[in-house]
């Protein structure tokens, strides 16, 4: 993005512009008289970015007060297309980064989720991909390739294969357990639930994507991954970031399911299948398919994989310990 791109897409703006501040390549910081405002190029494909900004049209209509206000152009117009380019300005949000360590960051966190999930659903957007009835398939594929990926790690002799492969039967087990949860929860209903209702996550729920105002709300940022799928996508992402920083303490996922069941009461059958997500071992298949499919091209990598796939195994025995808590407490 040139500078001549975003100078001219400010110019739409009636400001009085005292400064800018270049945040990340496609954002902007602007100060002004009238306020402080965030000047954004979308990145994703035309339709993507449509839709993108649908949803943050919508969460504003629908009186979700968490999310950044679109801010229009001086001729009214809502977002920017300059040639393939889409902008969008919306008010800055001021507060201090958000902390999953932070007990009361974790509190306001499960709360603004639970928040934006009564908010997030009705909308009808065309030409959208929508994964409500995907998992099952998903997760019968990601297990066939740990299958596959086991084979092969005999024909190498790094030391990610032979540790790989000294483990793979543990994760594929875990990978299997994962199925058979999902199987005997309540996946199908709360799938049709949310497709007849039109339900939209965020999908990228982390700390770095919460801000926490002056009043110790969490406001939800940067909506460039949402799509069409179950809320429970959403619980099973918030819980996996945290509790990987809180050292999977069962104190914690009490802490975000209790916050959350505050605002939406009735969420029991879907945190029963977040829980069956999160007991695939994701990180374990991705390191994989990583190694597999990209290879160890130098000493480096390999070093790289490694570390990695230590710092799991690591971590492995009281993330199961949490998964299992949580499978017998919310699929009891």
């Amino acid at each position: 993005m040139t500078e001549e791109s975003w100078q001219k897409a400010l110019s739409f703006y009636d400001w009085q512009v005292q400064k800018t501040e270049k945040i990340q390549d496609n954002v902007y910081k602007v100060y002004g008289k009238e306020g402080e405002f965030c000047l954004k190029k979308l990145e994703n494909p035309f339709r993507r970015n449509i839709f993108i900004f649908q949803v943050m049209k919508y969460l504003n209509q629908q009186n979700f007060s968490l999310s950044p206000a679109i801010f229009n152009a001086a001729d009214g117009r809502e977002y920017l297309l300059l040639e393939d380019e889409i902008w969008l300005v919306t008010i800055w949000v001021n507060g201090e980064k958000c902390c999953f360590e932070n007990p009361s960051h974790l509190k306001a966190a499960a709360n603004s989720l639970s928040l934006f999930h009564l908010a997030a659903q009705g909308l009808m957007v065309e030409n959208q991909p929508k994964g409500y009835f995907l998992w099952q398939n998903r997760m019968a594929k990601q297990q066939k390739d740990l299958a596959f990926w086991a084979p092969k790690s005999t024909d190498q002799k790094t030391s990610f294969c032979k540790l790989y492969l000294k483990y793979w039967t543990k994760y594929y087990q875990q990978a299997q357990k994962a199925q058979n949860l999902l199987n005997l929860s309540s996946y199908q209903t709360v799938a049709k639930v949310a497709a007849a209702q039109n339900c939209f996550i965020h999908k990228d729920i982390a700390a770095r994507n919460f801000v926490i105002d002056e009043k110790g709300k969490a406001w939800l940022i940067d909506y460039d991954y949402c799509r069409y799928d179950m809320h429970a996508v959403d619980i099973a992402r918030l819980l996996e970031r945290a509790l990987k920083m809180l050292d999977y303490k069962t104190e914690a996922a009490d802490i975000i399911l209790k916050e959350y069941c505050k605002v939406r009461k009735n969420a029991a059958d879907e945190i029963g299948v977040a829980t069956a997500l999160l007991y695939f071992p994701q990180r374990f298949w991705r390191l994989a398919q990583r190694y597999f499919t990209q290879g160890s091209l130098s000493p480096e990598n390999e070093n790289e994989y490694m570390a990695k796939l230590t710092e799991l195994l690591e971590k492995h025995e009281k993330e199961i310990s949490l998964l299992n808590y949580l499978s017998s407490f919310y699929n009891s």
